[in-house]
Parts: C-alpha cells; structure tokens; sequence
C-alpha cells in the first residue's frame, strides 16, 4: 500500500527479478511502477462511508481489528487479481499494510511450492508509553495488531535495511534472523570532486523533517568556520520546507537551496559537493538504527559523511573510512566535529569512499535478494 513508482528500494527489488528472468506483476497504489513488468493491479480507495471523521471513530470503536482490517483494507484490492488464483511462485510483501491480508485472503495468490516474502523497510511496532489521545491509542493497537502477523508461517523469508533492525524483529517475534538488504543504490562510475580547502561544500538531501533532528542544523551552521557552505536539496511538504527556512534565515549567506532531482540523478547531483550531513538523533528505533538511502547516495556520489553515534553508519564509517563520526548530538558537537576537518582531511575520506562506492552499492545487496529466490536464505 504505497506508490511504488516512488519506492527505490522497491524499484531495485523490481528490476532484480526482471533481469533474472521472473514475470512480474505488481500491487500498489498508483501507476505501473517500472519497465518489465507484465501487469500492474492499482489498488482502489476505501470506501467512501468510511471516510468521514465520526465513520473512522466509530470503526475504530466498535470493530475488532480483524473486521476493521476488511471494512477499510481489503475492499481496496482489485477483484481480479484474486481471481487468478494460486499464480506465484514468490510473493514479495512490502511493508506491514497488507500482512493481514497475506496471512488470511492473499496466501491463495501462491502457487504449491511457492515461497512469501517479507521486506521490512522500518522499524514498525510502537514502542511503550502512553499515547497522546484517545484516536491515537485505538489506531496504535490496530497497527500494532497488523505487525504482529508478520511472525506468521505464511512467510518462508524476511529481510530488514539494518541489523540493529533486523534483531529487533529476532527479539520481539521469536523469529528467525532476518536477512539484510541495505538501502544502496546502483554502483555511478564517479571521481570525488576536487576539494577546495577555502570553500567546502556541505549538503543533506532529503525529506524536510524537523522531527528527525534538522533544527540542529540551525545551531551549527553559525559556528562553522567561513570556509564551510550548506546546500541544502529538499524533500517533503511546503510547510516542513518553509519552518526550516525559516530556521535558517539569520543565515542565509551561508545556505543554498536547489530543486530535488528524480532518485536515478541523486548520486550524480551530490557529485558536486564535498559531505553530506545525517546528524539524527536517535529519539526512536527507526532513527537509532537508521540506515537511509541517502547515507549509499552520498557514497556513490563520493561524499565523506557526517553523522552521529547512529550504530550502524558509525560501524559503516569507521570501517570504510569514509568520514567523521560525531561524539555528542548537540549542534554545538556537529559543528566541532565539521571544523576540525582540513581539506587535506576531507580529499582522504573521499578518496576512501571512491574505495568504498564499489562495495556498498546494489549490486552486492542483489546477490543477498538472491539468496531467498534459490531457496538459501
């Protein structure tokens, strides 16, 4: 239940199975996701009674989490797909949304033989304390309830973007260990820019969330050295755009800001520029364990980067040598970190992230995706 034309990690899976000679058909919202595929089933909306704020509440009052699940789930999928019947040698779920529908009415699509597969792209099940508001904590249960399922049976194979992650999932479910396929895009035949040790270009690309620690940049930024520059390549809502803006308006001259670029561009634009920041502070699992895609963009585009404490791009970095990890999570310890770096310093991480980009790229997560295709995971 997401636009696969926008997933690069879904559009990767896609393509693997293709160039590996699989007929492919594809579930999702939106169009056909990529070239190859054979037919595309769009899912349909929820039905319209269900939309209104008082339907929602009282759906989520009164039904269990099972018939919740078929009121505003499952009428969503197209009829004629379940009319093809056993079709599937191999199912791949994205995702928790559609688990409920894999255990129960979705494992008839698999063929005698055939094996489910599920991709976790994140870290899923809340974690304890008590919730804001009422709505909240009767969704939180339904969505918890959708996560249980992914122990099922039904599933011969799983597989997460980071091992913190994927012990997680072990612990919390009595699961096998999952498999790891990190986000990492296709190898880019770069050389690292030249480094200009009196004007070193900064960057993070990516969603304009302040949720994930990005006002931290608003800190750092007027304690950088002046041969330091941020640009600055967005993602996410106008308004997530415009509060950070916003919070780095007293700085302006120091800050640049340009057009996202479609996810096959990314590596190539990033190209131009020196290190990339990814400075979250780990508040929840999913940021604690954090593993982005933009981490491996910023690798094959032959940037160091920056981060924090996060465990598995620090493991990452350090191993590689492919750039600086920062000991505190305050914007004060990001800019120290920054400023102690010389042009001298940075041409050498980025020489050993040239190293590195022929390592950490698809190709070698391809061959992990293989594995559960011959049955080896």
């Amino acid at each position: 239940m997401s636009p696969l034309a926008k997933d690069p990690r879904i559009l990767r899976e896609i393509d693997w199975l293709v160039s590996d000679g699989w007929v492919v058909d594809t579930l999702g919202i939106g169009p056909t996701p990529a070239g190859g595929v054979r037919r595309h089933f769009a899912t349909g909306e929820a039905p319209a009674w269900t939309q209104p704020r008082i339907a929602k509440g009282l759906i989520h009052t009164l039904l269990p989490y099972r018939a919740r699940f078929r009121v505003l789930m499952e009428p969503q999928i197209p009829p004629e797909l379940m009319a093809q019947g056993a079709a599937y040698d191999l199912i791949v779920v994205n995702d928790v949304d559609l688990v409920p529908w894999m255990v129960g009415r979705g494992r008839a699509l698999r063929a005698p033989g055939g094996r489910v597969h599920l991709d976790l792209h994140e870290w899923h099940p809340s974690e304890p304390g008590r919730a804001p508001d009422l709505t909240t904590r009767l969704i939180r249960g339904y969505e918890d309830w959708k996560t249980d399922q992914l122990a099922s049976p039904v599933f011969t194979s799983r597989s997460t973007v980071a091992p913190g992650l994927g012990r997680l999932y072990a612990e919390r479910y009595g699961i096998p260990p999952l498999l790891i396929i990190r986000n990492s895009p296709a190898y880019e035949a770069l050389r690292p820019r030249e480094v200009d040790p009196e004007r070193i270009e900064l960057v993070y690309h990516g969603n304009a969330d302040l949720a994930r620690g990005l006002g931290l940049l608003a800190v750092a930024v007027p304690l950088l050295e002046p041969r330091f520059r941020l640009n600055l390549m967005l993602t996410g809502t106008a308004a997530d755009k415009d509060a950070l803006r916003d919070l780095l308006s007293d700085h302006a001259d120091r800050v640049r800001y340009h057009d996202a670029v479609p996810v096959a561009e990314i590596s190539r634009r990033l190209n131009e520029w020196d290190l990339e920041i990814i400075f979250y502070p780990p508040t929840i699992p999913n940021l604690m364990y954090s593993l982005p895609n933009k981490f491996f963009e910023a690798i094959e585009g032959r940037l160091g980067v920056v981060a924090g404490e996060s465990p598995e791009m620090a493991h990452l970095i350090r191993e590689y040598g492919i750039g600086v990890v920062v000991e505190g999570w305050s914007g004060e310890d990001l800019a120290a970190a920054i400023n102690r770096l010389g042009g001298a310093d940075i041409a050498a991480i980025k020489a050993s992230t040239d190293a590195a980009a022929k390592v950490l790229n698809a190709q070698t997560e391809r061959l992990v995706f293989q594995e559960l295709l011959t049955g080896d995971a």
